[in-house]
């Protein structure tokens, strides 16, 4: 059975940082970056996607050096991968 996956590089970010994620199946789906307090800071992606590999940039250049999560939900599955800031 295909499982959801999500890689993060490089890790550690400065300032960008490519989220690549791998859908087994068609779904819909989120992709978000919070801080370490829990507050959504950006969504990246959301909506039905086909099954397949998608990359995305997220650039922290506006963000202070520190922890962050990186939010994958499709379906009822849910991935969570730290990504540390440097400056």
């Amino acid at each position: 059975m295909a499982r959801l996956e999500l890689a993060l590089g490089p890790n550690s970010a400065n300032p960008l940082t490519i989220i690549s994620c791998q859908l087994p199946v068609a779904g819909n789906i989120s992709l978000e970056v919070f801080d370490i307090s829990g507050r959504k800071l950006v969504e990246l992606a959301s909506g039905f996607h086909l099954p397949g590999e998608y990359r995305y940039v997220w650039n922290a250049s506006a963000r202070a050096a520190g922890m962050y999560f990186v939010r994958l939900r499709a379906g009822e599955e849910k991935l969570i991968e730290k990504v540390g800031m440097l400056k």
